[in-house]
């Protein structure tokens, strides 16, 4: 007979961990990304929340939304809920044209 998770376990399924992305996401910059949002991705479990800041982003290049597809299709293998918190319309634009916002939710400036 199983025992029921202990508290630990509890606060663990739905932990939430934020990550911040200093700015754009261009060719110059999205191996950095990667090479630092792989290990917060490895470490995160079922019922998890991963939350990227992208507010800081005024461009994200069609490098920087292949990462960003890449990170989401990695968490929702693990069953860890992705949002998007976003600060500028054209980075929101971006994400709808592509229908990259129809997966993760999206948060912030509405594009116009």
């Amino acid at each position: 007979m199983s025992q029921p998770p202990s508290a630990s376990e509890n606060s663990l399924s739905s932990l939430k961990v934020p990550h911040v992305v200093p700015g754009d996401l261009l060719s110059t910059n999205v191996a950095g990304f990667l090479t630092r949002i792989t290990p917060v991705i490895d470490s995160l479990r079922q019922g998890n929340q991963l939350t990227l800041d992208l507010r800081a982003a005024r461009l994200v290049a069609s490098v920087g939304l292949n990462a960003l597809v890449t990170v989401i299709k990695s968490a929702h293998a693990r069953e860890v809920t992705v949002t998007l918190l976003v600060g500028n319309a054209n980075v929101r634009r971006i994400l709808e044209c592509t229908r990259l916002d129809a997966h993760p939710k999206v948060e912030g400036a509405e594009s116009t």
